[in-house]
């Protein structure tokens, strides 16, 4: 919102601000449902943009039946292994179930972009 009174403060926005991931259903699945502060925000459409267009995360194929809002999900996933989850013990692009819908992240982005490049923009990214 550039050159607009903004009526909401920073600490309106932490109040407002929330994730929730629902218990599995039956088919082992969760919900995810929430409320972003505008930083996030930006990450995740950035995510999307450079990473979940069509063929992204896919080694080799260029048949990519996926739609866009599975190939952001895919995208995120790849992102938290590549940059989250080694420091926990994971390794980035595994799984735990034998889906193939996404393949390892190979960090390259739908312009070529390397994670660490991705990485240095979200940093630069003003908040």
């Amino acid at each position: 919102m550039l050159g607009i009174d903004d009526p909401y403060t920073d600490a309106d926005r932490a109040r407002k601000r929330f994730l929730k991931v629902s218990g599995q259903g039956p088919d082992g699945m969760c919900v995810l449902s929430g409320v972003v502060a505008p930083g996030l925000a930006a990450v995740l459409k950035m995510l999307r943009a450079d990473h979940a267009c069509p063929g992204s995360l896919l080694e080799g194929s260029t048949d990519d039946d996926r739609s866009p809002t599975q190939r952001f999900h895919d995208a995120l996933e790849a992102a938290l292994h590549a940059g989250i989850l080694p420091q926990r013990g994971f390794e980035a692009g595994a799984r735990r179930d034998n889906a193939s819908h996404s393949r390892p992240y190979s960090g390259r982005s739908c312009a070529d972009r390397s994670v660490s490049e991705t990485r240095s923009r979200i940093h630069a990214s003003p908040a």
